[in-house]
């Protein structure tokens, strides 16, 4: 895309240190203000996931991953249930952040009202829920849901 930023060599190693920090931190405030016993809820670093990745594009990948990474390593999951919160964390940015690069080409601000409903009722629901289903999947299959639990934890 033409209006990418590049970036090399240490502005890259800092923008993937800033935005797996600033992931982190999203993800651990998502952790403890919402009170769920299962521990999944990341929706603050998915949005800063999503923005790095409509503004950097695939150099912002790193730093997603790596934050993805630690939020998954600050919670008590079991293996699978923790790679299930890595891959949906990278999916949910990638999916939201690379759909909407090409929805809103040039117009990454989002200036008008009628480009942020398209993004809140098209792009970031269809993304949250592919990467609800990688979490509650996983999650199942690591014994942190019960398969009767699925509704609740979806």
């Amino acid at each position: 895309m033409e209006n990418s930023r590049s970036l090399h060599g240490g502005h890259l190693a800092l923008l993937w240190a800033v935005l797996s920090a600033f992931y982190v931190g999203g993800g651990w405030l998502g952790l403890h203000l919402v009170p769920n016993t299962h521990g999944v809820f990341i929706a603050p670093a998915s949005g800063i996931g999503i923005a790095a990745i409509m503004i950097f594009v695939v150099q912002a990948f790193p730093g997603v991953l790596l934050g993805t990474m630690l939020i998954a390593a600050l919670q008590d999951l079991p293996p699978v249930a923790t790679v299930g919160v890595i891959f949906a964390g990278i999916t949910e940015a990638a999916l939201a952040g690379l759909i909407a690069r090409k929805v809103f080409r040039d117009n990454l601000v989002m200036s008008r009202t009628a480009d942020i409903i398209r993004f809140l009722l098209i792009l970031a629901p269809f993304s949250t829920a592919i990467a609800a289903t990688f979490v509650t999947v996983t999650g199942m299959v690591g014994g942190v849901f019960v398969p009767g639990q699925f509704q609740h934890a979806f």
